[in-house]
Order: C-alpha cells, then structure tokens, then sequence
C-alpha cells in the first residue's frame, strides 16, 4: 500500500514494472499466458517468433506467404532471400517483387561515377582519382553478419 502511489512520481517504476513483468512473462510459454488471458476475458493474440513467421509449414508462415506479405525474392549477388512483399499492388503499377521479380537496394558506391559525372562536374580522369585514392568507394557487395543471418 505505501509503495505503489509512489509509482506516479518514481522516475524509475516504468523499468522496474517492466523488469518485474518481464521476469514473470518469461517464467511460462506464450501459450499458458494466452490461455490465461482468454479465461480471465482480457484480448490477446500470439506473438510470433521470427522461426514461426520463416516456416513455410506454420500457420502464420503460410498465411504471409499465400497473402504476399513474406515473399521470397532473387537478390543480384546473395541469391534467394526472404523480403517484406509490397503493402499496395496496383494494376497500372504493378511492383516486380510481387511478381517473383527483385527490388535490390543499390550498392555502396554503385552511382558514384554517374554522381561525380553529372550532377557533381568531375571529369572522368577526375573521378576514377577519387575512387582510385578509396575516396570514393569501389561498388561491391558486402556480405555483413546481418546479412548472413537472412
């Protein structure tokens, strides 16, 4: 009783509910937690996890590929890679992706030439300098962690 009204002015109650919260949640799987939700009348849905959303056998894997929502798109240099589908489809503009096409963010450095060519007025023996010197970074695809764990 003397503890909680000083939840309205202790700066730090936020992070301790949250912690305590938090330990309690983990102390059981999603479903208990659901299930008790549904008993005591209170609206919740699962949360699924990356795995589940990945598996093409899952009901919520399914759901998101049937409905373009998860596609699996060719990238240029890394192959097959899962990608977030369109959230529009028009009919005049149909994306590529949604058709099995690619969308590929271009590379680090892919348009320096054409940058450092037209809009910035560099001659060509100019701008082969500054990617010769490592000013400007030679186009190449980077194969990060993040981007192996896809």
């Amino acid at each position: 009783k003397q503890g909680w009204p000083r939840c309205l002015s202790d700066v730090d109650f936020d992070r301790w509910l949250y912690g305590l919260v938090g330990e309690v949640v983990a102390g059981a799987p999603r479903d208990h937690w659901l299930e008790r939700c549904r008993a005591a009348k209170v609206p919740a849905a699962p949360c699924s996890s990356y795995r589940e959303i990945g598996e093409e056998q899952s009901a919520v894997g399914r759901h998101l590929r049937d409905n373009s929502y998860l596609l699996t798109a060719e990238h240029r240099h890394f192959g097959p890679m899962a990608t977030i589908g369109p959230p529009t489809e028009f009919q005049s503009t149909p994306t590529a992706a949604g058709r099995g096409g690619s969308w590929n963010a271009p590379l680090l450095g892919e348009h320096n030439m054409q940058v450092l060519l037209g809009a910035a007025g560099y001659s060509r023996e100019e701008a082969e300098g500054l990617v010769a010197s490592g000013v400007c970074p030679r186009p190449e695809p980077r194969f990060t962690s993040y981007t192996a764990k896809l």
